[in-house]
């Protein structure tokens, strides 16, 4: 997909597109949506182009000036930007020159680092180049482990880092300046100076006799100074009137983490209920902060608290991560809210959000062993739905408990290989149609949703697993959905199904699944149809599929569909006597179920 995609359904551009061919040719594969239809067509302008060997045209350095945190890990002393021209010929740079001048003790310098993040003007720590330990006084060079290819034109960035030692002394300065981007010398300009600055670090408790804070918000307003160590407040027992929330702490990283948990290690003998205030989401009038609100701090972890908000109304969310939350852990927690068993909004009870510009996702997430009770959607998590922007990644829902979410029980989109395993999810309260026990959109990759176990009493139509927005696996590492187990006892209608497959699904496995449907109608596997796509290398095996309905275990709309999906070894029961229903019943029959 070419451009740069303002939503689902526009993308506009690009602009200057070159061919990287040798003979000049240039494909272009138009691929219209379902509001294609209000389009008229699509055009481009092409031109002549003579081809210019790529070349760094200018090296332009923003220097980072906020202090760095003592033991502090990849502070961003420098930012690079090589402005690249050209569109042919692409050459390597091996290293980075830079000099530790200025510093008030280079000893306060554990290592230099330099970080590649392409074309991304914000700082990652994905793609290491190369590091120096305990540089010296002066110049140093950073020899790259592998040479960094540059075969495009525009702005690559590089990221000039510093570890910075943890007996640094407070008040100390760290200071870089880049010399040489591999053999071309940079522009003599100011350096970067930081002033080593201390921190937090180690156990705190909050409440109690022997509080280190009274209150929540005053260990708060401590952790906004930042840390040099991982740190972790235990909260005392009783209950706490107070909103959750805060911004970026500097210091936070892989090594100093930041966790919440309850002192006695008993989730239900701490919980807190909010100060009932509310607070706008960050550039959104629409939408109010959750009580709990984490932005842009990584790892993350609040454990085995309560979390159970007074004043609801407050809140469109009770616990929200929100922009670059990356490693943010949620564990042996209790979240609740009324349940909302009718009308199509309410209160979140998780809600993961991100900012639809790129490297804004909340990757490697983990929701596990938690109980989850009540709400609209008890889990809403995933990254930016932008096609343009790389997609979220790493996501684990594992052990969880969760019961009378209005909506969806568990909620991603969109993500790369996201792992939902052994989760209950239990729904008798909705008064309104569509729920969905997992509802997982635009998954990609090996994911895998296993070991779940899905239960709707209500008697409303409802969903167990749904496979939708073009999720799919690759040939030789399919998305696979076993072992679980869905019971759907009120079936009301045929819109009431076990498992459903959306159009231009493909590479699924879906094995060793056990679906039961009880009430006057609905189906245990369906495929819904469309035009924006056909179903492939779909394999349907060993599954359990019984219908107690005046319906068939088995519904394809239409031959195109079925064709797609490949059965083995399945055991199907239905009272009405008719296995599949629909066309292609003669090939169906013949199939080894």
């Amino acid at each position: 997909i070419l451009g740069t995609v303002t939503g689902y359904s526009t993308t506009n551009g690009p602009e200057n597109l070159v061919s990287k061919a040798e003979d000049g040719s240039l494909t272009i594969d138009f691929a219209a949506n379902s509001t294609a239809s209000t389009l008229d067509g699509w055009e481009m302008e092409v031109s002549l182009h003579e081809k210019t060997p790529f070349a760094i045209d200018e090296v332009e350095i923003d220097n980072t000036v906020a202090p760095a945190m003592r033991n502090g890990h990849d502070a961003v002393m420098q930012q690079l930007a090589l402005v690249v021209s050209g569109d042919k010929e692409p050459f390597t740079i091996s290293g980075l020159t830079f000099s530790t001048e200025g510093t008030t003790a280079t000893a306060d310098i554990a290592a230099a680092k330099v970080y590649y993040t392409g074309h991304t003007a914000l700082f990652g720590n994905d793609r290491l180049l190369g590091s120096v330990s305990a540089p010296a006084d002066g110049e140093n060079t950073i020899t790259f482990d592998t040479p960094l290819t540059i075969a495009d034109n525009g702005n690559h960035y590089l990221w000039l880092c510093y570890d910075v030692a943890p007996d640094a002394g407070a008040g100390n300065t760290v200071t870089a300046r880049v010399l040489a981007v591999g053999n071309r010398a940079t522009a003599a300009g100011e350096a970067a100076t930081r002033t080593v600055k201390a921190g937090l670090s180690g156990e705190y408790i909050i409440g109690g006799d022997n509080a280190d804070y009274a209150t929540i918000e005053a260990a708060l307003t401590a952790l906004a100074e930042g840390v040099e160590g991982a740190v972790t407040f235990k909260i005392a027992d009783g209950t706490y009137s107070e909103n959750l929330r805060f911004g970026t702490v500097p210091g936070v990283d892989a090594v100093n983490t930041l966790t919440f948990t309850s002192l006695s290690g008993n989730r239900d003998r701490v919980t807190i209920t909010g100060s009932g205030q509310s607070e706008n989401v960050p550039g959104s009038t629409a939408y109010y902060k959750g009580m709990v609100f984490v932005e842009n701090t990584p790892y993350v972890t609040l454990e085995s608290l309560t979390f159970a908000p007074d004043k609801e109304s407050a809140y469109n969310y009770v616990v929200q991560g929100y922009d670059r939350c990356h490693h943010f852990t949620l564990r042996d927690c209790h979240v609740k809210a009324t349940p909302v068993t009718s009308g199509y909004s309410g209160i979140n009870l998780v809600q993961m959000t991100v900012i639809n510009e790129e490297g804004h996702n909340n990757d490697f997430v983990t929701i596990e062993n938690n109980q989850l009770d009540g709400g609209y959607i008890a889990l809403n998590v995933g990254g930016t739905a932008y096609l343009s922007l790389s997609m979220e990644r790493g996501l684990v829902v594992r052990g969880n408990t969760i019961s009378e979410a209005g909506s969806k029980g568990i909620y991603v989109n969109p993500e790369i290989e996201p792992v939902i395993e052994n989760n209950t999810i239990y729904q008798s309260q909705a008064k309104r149609t569509g729920y969905w026990g997992i509802d997982a959109n635009r998954c990609r990759g090996a994911f895998v949703i296993a070991g779940n176990k899905i239960t709707s009493e209500t008697e409303y139509y409802s969903g167990g697993i749904n496979l939708r927005g073009d999720a799919y696996g690759y040939a030789d590492a399919p998305g696979r959905v076993y072992n679980n187990a869905i019971a759907i006892t009120k079936a009301p209608s045929t819109s009431a199904v076990g498992i459903q497959l959306e159009p231009s699904t493909h590479n699924v496995v879906i094995a060793h699944n056990s679906v039961n449907i009880e009430g006057s109608a609905g189906y245990a596997f369906y495929t819904s149809n469309s035009a924006s796509g056909a179903y492939a290398d779909i394999t349907l095996q060993n599954n359990l599929m019984r219908n107690a309905t005046t319906n068939s275990p088995v519904m394809f709309v239409g031959d195109l569909w079925f064709s797609g999906v490949t059965f083995t070894n399945n055991d199907f029961y239905a009272a009405s006597g008719n296995v599949k229903a629909d066309t292609g019943l003669d090939a169906f029959n013949a199939l080894d179920n």
